[in-house]
């Protein structure tokens, strides 16, 4: 818990330049554990959690229908466990706008795990965030 306190105090600043203009939305996920998020642009996301961190760039994304809220998206990022585990992912995921500037996103993804060999896994994660 304390880590995800750490985490929060950073998003602190980070929120604060969300006044600019830019568009930032923070919240909170289970993604390595229990964790805060950050996602720029909807394009980069940051989780600080429980068991580690993770950082994603939003590659390939689209709409599956204009009349409706839930789009998808595929990102390449990496990741670290307080554990001394890290690798790789491909996080493959949905986002539903459920009400004005909140949204809902679930992901899985398919993990290369790179300090012990190489071994494959698969995670997801589940979190709400909300736009500056």
């Amino acid at each position: 818990m304390k880590k995800v306190a750490f985490a929060l105090l950073l998003i602190t600043p980070i929120a604060s330049y969300a006044n600019t203009g830019k568009p930032l939305a923070v919240g909170m996920a289970y993604d390595r554990g229990l964790s805060a998020v950050i996602d720029y642009n909807q394009q980069v996301k940051f989780a600080a959690g429980n068991e580690g961190i993770a950082l994603d760039y939003t590659f390939l994304k689209g709409q599956f229908d204009s009349s409706t809220p839930l789009s998808w998206y595929i990102a390449g990022g990496a990741y670290f466990d307080w554990d001394s585990d890290f690798g790789a992912r491909i996080p493959l995921g949905m986002n539903l706008n459920f009400a004005n500037n909140w949204k809902l996103y679930g992901q899985i993804h398919p993990e290369v795990k790179l300090n012990d060999g190489l071994k494959l896994d698969i995670g997801a994660a589940l979190g709400v965030t909300y736009n500056f």
